[in-house]
């Protein structure tokens, strides 16, 4: 057992309630920690980054583990993509950096912290989310608006605005209550009870989508979308998700597999894509203890992509309905306007750090 908790500065620092995977069940919000040291390694990896910095005491000497070495710890930051978008770069991070973060312990590893607030080279404070503005790649607006085919052009790379500096994507609290069926109560209660049983892991613990919906705009990561006159290819930036949209089919094959992200087929109302997909395989989200999302075999959704190549925005619509698992008075409908990103898209390569 590690003894630096005793020596390490435990600060009242300003609270920051931003919300992140997590935050809840792996660390302690509860307990505000302030822990000084310098960089030694840099994970700059999805869902999450890790910086490592050997620590030091108040009058800056090493904090030694009872082995006699150089006690180090691991901090979690945003996914890399996330941070890169905001204009972080791997060379803030130089081997040496003197550091200070401020965040929160971790429930059940003590070398272990999420990082709320962090000062490098005895510059500003910067917060989990900061935007570095002076270095934030710029979107490449020059796009064709038209296929050579002649519909609109929607192919490229788009992402929600990276917005790191507003806790966006809050899922600090627990769930609303879903209006479902007996049906979707009775699946719900099961997984819920697996998860917090051990039985089962979140899906995003075992770098898998959770959302069909949520995903597309989750953590601003770059989605890509390339188009062909009869197939549309989307594949989101969070854990990869891939879809076909076919513009060659009328109705759905008999005797659909389910699968993950279902059965599209599309066609163009004027320069709308309207898409229509069934046959998902059951899926849910988990927050907080908590089922926040479901659904079932029967999930069908109905969404229109249009495009907008003057402003570079495409607005995706959705409307969903489950008579399985969903009550009758519940649907799910939104709209999400991405804008052509600032990162081009990339393969997610979950390598997941967090300590469980």
């Amino acid at each position: 057992m590690k003894n630096f908790m005793v020596i390490a500065c435990v600060a009242a620092l300003p609270y920051s309630a931003f919300a992140h995977h997590g935050a809840n069940s792996q660390f302690d919000t509860s307990v505000e920690i302030s822990y000084t040291g310098y960089v030694t390694d840099l994970g700059f990896v999805n869902p999450h980054s890790y910086v490592s910095f050997e620590m030091t005491d108040e009058n800056g000497d090493y904090i030694l583990d009872e082995q006699g070495n150089r006690f180090e710890m691991h901090c979690e930051m945003l996914s890399g993509t996330a941070l890169r978008r905001a204009g972080w770069t791997e060379e803030m991070f130089k081997p040496g950096t003197p550091i200070k973060v401020g965040g929160n312990p971790s429930r059940r590893e003590e070398d272990v912290c999420v990082l709320e607030t962090m000062v490098l080279n005895d510059g500003p404070e910067m917060s989990r989310f900061e935007q570095i503005a002076e270095t934030r790649p710029e979107a490449d607006l020059n796009r064709e608006p038209r296929t050579p085919w002649g519909a609109p052009n929607i192919e490229g790379d788009w992402a929600d605005e990276a917005r790191t500096a507003r806790p966006a994507q809050d899922e600090g609290g627990p769930a609303p209550e879903l209006p479902l069926t007996p049906t979707g109560r009775a699946a719900a209660n099961d997984i819920l009870a697996k998860i917090e049983s051990g039985e089962l892991d979140e899906n995003r613990l075992n770098c898998q989508p959770r959302d069909f919906f949520n995903d597309w705009t989750f953590n601003w990561m770059p989605n890509r979308i390339v188009q062909q006159q009869d197939k549309i290819f989307i594949t989101y930036g969070f854990m990869d998700r891939e879809r076909t949209i076919h513009l060659d089919m009328d109705t759905h094959p008999e005797n659909l597999a389910p699968s993950l992200s279902g059965h599209s087929i599309g066609w163009w109302e004027d320069d709308v894509l309207v898409v229509d997909t069934i046959g998902f395989t059951p899926g849910y989200r988990y927050r907080v203890g908590t089922i926040s999302n479901i659904n079932s075999t029967e999930m069908h959704v109905i969404e229109r992509f249009i495009v907008d190549n003057e402003q570079g925005t495409l607005t995706r619509e959705y409307l969903a309905t489950d008579p399985l698992y969903w009550d009758d008075s519940f649907h799910r409908a939104g709209q999400q306007i991405l804008t052509v990103s600032n990162l081009p898209w990339e393969p997610y390569n979950c390598n997941d750090l967090t300590v469980e």
